[in-house]
């Protein structure tokens, strides 16, 4: 859980198992602190440079994350929760529209529509 969210709620956070070694090893070093996103970004600036890597700042691997998300397969509804969004307009920022997700909602449509026929027309 991430003690407090922009309203001081906790959220619900899953890990994948490289996040709770991650997570383990920051309690176990006793990294608790004030973390400006400046600070966090001079971090990230400097660790990319030793790395001799292409620089990226938390915003960037925040969207990052969320459009990762999505391309996954993960549902907007999903990817708003995990990204502590109470807006889905906010989220649909982070998570464009993936081309393959939509060929496959609507293969599915023509898989139905074989199997129990087209749904009746209004009238």
């Amino acid at each position: 859980m991430v003690p407090a969210g922009k309203d001081g709620n906790a959220i619900p956070m899953p890990l994948t198992p490289e996040g709770v070694q991650a997570a383990r090893t920051f309690i176990a070093t006793d990294g608790w602190g004030t973390f400006s996103s400046g600070s966090m970004n001079r971090a990230l600036r400097d660790a990319c440079a030793a790395l001799d890597v292409p620089r990226f700042s938390v915003y960037a691997l925040r969207r990052s994350f969320g459009s990762t998300m999505r391309a996954a397969g993960a549902d907007l509804a999903d990817v708003q929760q995990l990204m502590g969004h109470r807006r889905p307009q906010t989220t649909a920022l982070y998570a464009p529209i993936v081309n393959e997700k939509l060929r496959t909602a609507v293969q599915s449509l023509r898989v139905r529509d074989t199997l129990v026929g087209p749904p009746p027309l209004g009238d």
